[in-house]
């Protein structure tokens, strides 16, 4: 497998990369938050190994590699056991739990129960907004019953705004997942996109789902 590490700890990180390594997987970390992410967003990874970070934090980490990636594996790491840790690093989106200090045994059986099976297919559940629909393994979305036709950005600028549906998401942020810290990618590209989308999806609708939250991002709102 191709993990990636984080932790802020060095000692830490060589533990779990040294360890992996051995037993055959290709393991690269980082101690900086911003980084991993950085990382992750580049490179192709099946699972990544965290810290069990702050709860607020956990969830917007988790969540975005969720949306980078639906089929990334999570395993979050406690450091410092705390009561009902457990329950919300899997709330927050890890698939597994580990406590360290672990054995090397228990660190690798963890890891072969999150392999994935070959050949294994993903189905994930449409996502809906009032009559917005967009599925994720046909990469078609509708909304009325009546198919959008979107370009590669626009569906996954669509898909990114409704897996954060009636949330503020600002412009740098959705440059960043969805162009990939692609210096190229200027502002001007996202609202062309967001112009584009706004004909596709609400032009015909007397409800307009896109907004603009002026000095803050934008919105898919169903209200």
């Amino acid at each position: 497998m191709n993990i990636l590490i984080y932790f802020e700890h060095a000692e830490i990180s060589n533990f779990f990369s040294k360890t992996l390594r051995a037993a055959g997987h290709v393991a690269e970390y980082e101690n900086k938050l911003e980084k991993a992410l950085r990382k992750f967003l580049h490179q192709d990874f099946d699972l990544v190994i965290t810290e069990n970070i702050d709860e607020g934090d956990s969830y917007n980490f988790f969540r975005t590699l969720k949306i980078h990636k639906s089929t990334i594996k999570i395993l979050a790491v406690s450091l410092f056991y705390k009561e009902g840790e457990m329950v919300k690093a899997m709330r927050n989106g890890a698939d597994t739990y580990l406590e360290y200090p672990c054995s090397v045994s228990e660190l690798l059986e963890k890891i072969e129960k999150l392999k994935p099976k070959e050949y294994q297919y993903f189905f994930e559940e449409p996502l809906k907004l009032r009559d917005l629909e967009l599925y994720p393994n046909a990469y078609e979305a509708f909304r009325g019953g009546k198919k959008i036709s979107l370009r590669k950005k626009e569906y996954q600028l669509l898909e990114f705004l409704l897996r954060n549906k009636n949330r503020v998401i600002n412009r740098n942020t959705i440059l960043e997942y969805i162009w990939n810290y692609d210096t190229s990618a200027i502002t001007n590209t996202l609202d062309a996109h967001i112009s584009s989308l706004r004909k596709k999806v609400d032009a015909h609708h007397d409800f307009k789902m896109i907004q603009t939250i002026y000095g803050a991002g934008y919105k898919l709102s169903d209200h």
